[in-house]
């Protein structure tokens, strides 16, 4: 840098002009042009946003979750015998206010980010006309892919219990009524698959899509992981997040995405409850011939979309960017509001890996 001192003030010169083709290409390494510099703000002042949305999303949760127990004594799903220390509850009537809670403070923060964003909703949130066969065939595509990851889980599971490592899972009580089971399905299976597809996949890929289709999906699929918690689903979600979000760039949809997440959260919630009627032998049996039944099928549909007309194979970049994906990718993950999202979901992560969570 070319700098004079006149009375005090610092007088800036810039560079003297590259006189060769190498001392072009070195002027362009250390000194960004106006078109990288303006789309490095403008990443980090989205990410900036994403990042602010989620942290809000989990301290809002947080406040909700501290103050829950008042909230259930208070509308008598929870009732406490002080003089025992002992507490009964309302499993059912708890789980649906747990639901509630949850639907507030998911949607409200990512509809603000949507609202305040310089795209319209409607194409934050596609629901371009696909088909029937096509959306059957990438389902049935999207969900063996989920079986898949399935497998690969326990097959993690069984691993780290031969060698000696417990890896903890999500519990959560059970109940065997039919009010329960229907709850626990819109818990499991409705409510995340609308609301996080709705967020992933609608206003922070949609956002991001300005950018770059691929570093979109990315960015998106990484988010998707984080907020799982559990060591043995961030994996499974982060590669779920990039078939999702390839999906709806590809057909510009968000139909497909939401019923893959319907249709793998409503197999798990449905194995749950077998586990709970049937005989371990029993239940062992029909979860391993229905998770490689729909591995199977998957497959074929796979095979099936990639020989179409226009194959799922690849996609075209409809944003020109300047800078390269890595550097995009680094942009947005070293914003200031980014990293502190990290922190609060890696500390989250550490927590869900001691089974405190």
């Amino acid at each position: 840098m070319n700098c004079k001192t006149l009375r005090g003030a610092i007088m800036y010169y810039p560079p003297y002009p590259p006189r060769s083709q190498q001392d072009l290409r070195n002027y362009h390494q250390f000194v960004p042009s106006y078109e990288e510099y303006e789309e490095k703000n403008q990443i980090r002042r989205q990410a900036n946003k994403i990042g602010l949305t989620m942290v809000g999303n989990r301290f809002f949760y947080l406040i909700f979750s501290l103050f829950s127990s008042f909230f259930l004594l208070l509308i008598g799903l929870m009732s406490v015998d002080y003089y025992s220390g002992t507490y009964e509850y309302d499993l059912t009537g708890m789980t649906l206010f747990s639901m509630i809670i949850y639907s507030v403070c998911f949607f409200f923060p990512f509809l603000i980010l949507a609202k305040a964003g310089d795209e319209s909703i409607s194409s934050l949130l596609p629901f371009e006309k696909v088909g029937g066969r096509v959306t059957a065939l990438l389902v049935l595509a999207g969900v063996g892919i989920c079986m898949s990851l399935n497998i690969q889980t326990s097959m993690m599971l069984t691993i780290g219990e031969i060698v000696g490592i417990h890896i903890p899972l999500p519990e959560s009580p059970y109940e065997n009524t039919v009010s329960y089971i229907i709850v626990s399905v819109l818990t499991t299976a409705l409510l995340p698959a609308l609301l996080e597809e709705f967020a992933f996949r609608g206003v922070i890929l949609g956002s991001l899509r300005r950018f770059g289709d691929g570093f979109a999906v990315i960015i998106s699929a990484m988010l998707f992981g984080i907020t799982h918690f559990y060591i043995t689903q961030i994996p499974m979600a982060f590669i779920l997040g990039l078939v999702m979000g390839f999906i709806v760039v590809k057909t510009n949809s968000l139909l497909p995405g939401i019923l893959i997440h319907f249709f793998n959260n409503f197999f798990a919630a449905g194995i749950d409850a077998l586990s709970h009627n049937l005989s371990p032998k029993l239940y062992i049996l029909i979860f391993y011939v229905a998770t490689y039944l729909l591995l199977g099928i998957g497959i074929l549909c796979v095979l099936k979309l990639s020989k179409s007309k226009n194959s799922l194979i690849s996609f075209p970049e409809r944003a020109k960017c300047v800078l390269p994906l890595k550097k995009r990718v680094a942009v947005f993950c070293s914003s200031g509001v980014m990293i502190s999202a990290f922190v609060l979901f890696g500390i989250c992560i550490l927590l869900g890996s001691l089974g405190v969570l």
